[in-house]
């Protein structure tokens, strides 16, 4: 093996481990985009079972009105929020993605580079024992 080709070795395990630590960190912020949703999902059912009980108490009095509606605010401000909290999840899953697609074509850019290094490296070899075999021959046919 040439140092060269041990260099191209050394890099693509480095490529393959980037590309692998991407690849985690990719799928922890879904994971993390998933726990995030269902909170928001259980944020609206919780808003729209207030505003039902809401509807249901319009005959309450005006200070239990107004705990129901500054209830709701509260509810509307955190819903906003984890829609947010969602927004820059995305954001970074689409990061991770481009950074991950950038990781594989290095990585994959590497190994064709290695292969070639190989290639090249056998037909060397092809040449020299062709070579040797030739020289043989002559050797064998000035002898007969």
């Amino acid at each position: 093996m040439t140092k060269n080709q041990a260099q191209l070795k050394c890099v693509s395990k480095i490529k393959k481990y980037l590309e692998e630590k991407a690849h985690r960190e990719l799928v922890a912020i879904q994971n993390k985009r998933e726990v995030e949703t269902e909170n928001l999902n259980n944020l609206i059912k919780v808003n729209d079972a207030a505003i039902a009980e809401t509807r249901q108490t319009i005959s309450a009095n005006a200070r239990d009105l107004q705990y129901h509606q500054a209830y709701l605010r509260s509810l509307s401000h955190q819903i906003q929020e984890q829609e947010e909290v969602i927004e820059n999840i995305i954001d970074q899953e689409d990061d991770k993605r481009v950074e991950l697609t950038e990781k594989t074509k290095s990585k994959k850019i590497i190994e064709k580079l290695n292969e070639k290094h190989s290639e090249e490296i056998a037909n060397e070899n092809e040449k020299i024992l062709q070579n040797q075999i030739d020289v043989l021959a002559q050797r064998i046919k000035i002898v007969f």
